[in-house]
């Protein structure tokens, strides 16, 4: 019997703050919960690039943005489900590094995502 028989359903949603992708988090939750699912939020990032030959000088490093990013995630999950525990199903926030529509795919295609 593999892993993907005997898992609970997985549903991956992106979030990065916006009100549409709260509302994607929240139908995600509702629909999780029909079907007994765990829902994947995740939220991509990646370092800011050059702009015509030019970027801002900035001191961050990886570890950086990857706190910045996560403190948004976890800021838009509360706001679009409410604070805190109790939540009415298995919610595991991601921070991914990469291209978000390439970290969403990857995402959807593994059976066990790993935060990075």
């Amino acid at each position: 019997m593999s892993n993907e028989a005997t898992s609970a359903p997985r549903i991956v949603v992106g979030v990065d703050g916006s009100e549409p992708s709260k509302a994607a988090l929240r139908w995600a939750v509702a629909q999780a919960k029909l079907t007994g699912g765990v829902v994947d939020a995740i939220i991509a990032w990646d370092f800011p690039t050059a702009w015509y030959g030019l970027a801002p000088p900035t001191g961050k490093d990886r570890a950086d943005y990857q706190e910045q990013v996560r403190k948004i995630l976890d800021r838009a999950i509360d706001e679009a489900l409410g604070p805190g525990p109790g939540r009415p199903v298995d919610l595991r926030p991601v921070s991914a590094h990469g291209h978000p529509a390439a970290v969403l795919l990857d995402a959807a295609v593994r059976l066990s995502w790993r935060a990075a």
